[in-house]
């Protein structure tokens, strides 16, 4: 981790440098701001220390602004008062940084505003690269086995991965492993899904760009390979990328620098690549729509996963899965798995693969009642699985498909308000409002009661 020490008293330079080495961390020194900007701008810092009151510069406070308003991913920052300067040290941590420290230091105090600013922006990164935590693969089928297996074997390996595979297998969740279990694992995992940037961004988003390198450039943004210095990057639906972004790639593998739009230098980087892709490649390369001094770096060793349908027995484990992480999102009792419902969830064919069965299954948590699923709820979501319209909300979807599913029940219990109400697991009353809240109108009522 890289520690920026900003700071004009040449002895507090060198105690908190010295305390930096010692604990394993690399030190960087500025005693005035406009080296500490030079440094910031190539270096990716992780926690600075920063003087409040630097002698030939004015406040340090007036550099936390600067900071926090031209990066965007900013360190933390650990203000260094001195006595007198307590007021200014907490308007700084009202401005954002995250703690402050009085001189003369105690080196016990400055080892832990350390660890705690480290773990902090350790913290604020994942949230901002990588949200997902890291999920072990689930499944009982020999294919995971496999995987599973490969994982380890592959984690610490140096050869580039290309995953293959059809929409919705667990492409990236695969890549995720792998970082986990490797080396890198404490450095950052960066996913890039190529085919959600638009052509004139990727370059932006891959590389990064200086402040007014073109318009709306209003401050300094890292790209993807370096914010995954020293960890993982891992580059989703590489079939989808230009052949101009796949030359500057290829490049970017070769000579392990990137250099940023608008930048003058070049910053050598060490990341590793992994790649996914659902199309053929190999089909493109005779195409001529991707390169093949390309396809051959990145496919040192590929790994195809399986579509659901084709592992069976990772459909319950996996569905057992996603229900109880689901159940406790919606606050909701978790679901008992009758022998129909594990007998349609083995049989359908999963087309979606694990992101439609996952989709399935919040469906499932929604309209269960106490845990219980009413076996009539299948066939139409079955049904409406191939109809709902994507570009409505969740919670339009939600409603529309309640419509439709009240609708259909009604037809098959011709119209009767009650036996509907009952099979469907509803009080009456409750049933009625519902109808009335839908929109669904009743003609010639065949109603028992």
């Amino acid at each position: 981790m890289k520690i920026l020490v900003v700071d004009d008293e040449k002895n507090i330079q060198k105690l908190l440098a010295d305390i930096i080495k010692d604990n394993g961390w690399q030190p960087f020194v500025a005693g005035d701001i406009k080296k500490a900007k030079n440094i910031l701008h190539n270096e990716m810092i992780s926690v600075i220390l920063l003087d409040v009151n630097l002698e030939y510069d004015g406040q340090g406070i007036d550099f936390l602004d600067y900071i926090k308003n031209n990066y965007e991913y900013p360190p933390e920052i650990i203000i260094i008062t001195g006595y007198g300067n307590i007021d200014l040290a907490v308007s700084a941590i009202k401005k954002g940084a995250y703690d402050f420290i009085e001189k003369p230091p105690s080196i016990e105090r400055i080892i832990l505003a350390i660890e705690h600013a480290l773990e902090k922006n350790k913290m604020e990164k994942e949230k901002l690269l990588s949200p997902e935590n890291n999920i072990e693969f689930i499944g009982n089928s020999k294919h995971t086995h496999h995987l599973k297996k490969l994982i380890k074997t592959l984690a610490d390996s140096k050869g580039s991965v290309l995953i293959t595979g059809e929409s919705g297998v667990g492409k990236e969740l695969f890549a995720r492993n792998l970082h986990f279990h490797s080396s890198r694992n404490a450095k950052p995992f960066i996913v890039v899904n190529s085919a959600a940037i638009p052509e004139e961004l990727i370059e932006a988003e891959l590389f990064g760009y200086e402040k007014g390198a073109f318009t709306n450039a209003y401050k300094m943004k890292r790209g993807k390979f370096e914010l995954a210095n020293e960890g993982t990057i891992f580059l989703d639906e590489i079939g989808d990328m230009s052949l101009k972004t796949q030359a500057k790639i290829l490049r970017t593998l070769q000579d392990k620098k990137i250099e940023r739009l608008g930048a003058e230098k070049v910053i050598s980087i060490d990341v590793r690549v992994i790649t996914a892709t659902n199309k053929d490649l190999k089909t493109m390369v005779k195409e001529g729509t991707f390169r093949e001094d390309l396809f051959y770096r990145l496919n040192v060793i590929e790994t195809n996963i399986k579509p659901l349908r084709q592992r069976k027995d990772d459909i319950i484990p996996i569905f057992k899965y996603f229900i109880k992480v689901l159940s406790r999102e919606y606050g909701k009792k978790e679901i008992f798995l009758e022998q129909w419902l594990m007998d349609h969830l083995v049989n359908y064919g999963w087309q979606g693969n694990i992101r439609e069965l996952k989709n399935f299954a919040e469906k499932m948590v929604i309209f269960s009642q106490e845990g219980r699923i009413n076996e009539e709820i299948i066939q139409p979501l079955d049904d409406t699985t191939k109809e709902m319209n994507t570009e409505l909300s969740f919670n339009e979807a939600k409603i529309e498909f309640e419509r439709y599913y009240i609708k259909k029940a009604l037809k098959k219990y011709d119209q009767n308000i009650s036996k509907t109400a009952e099979k469907l697991g509803l009080d009456r009353s409750n049933f009625f409002k519902k109808l009335k809240k839908l929109g669904i109108t009743i003609e010639n009522s065949k109603d028992s009661n």
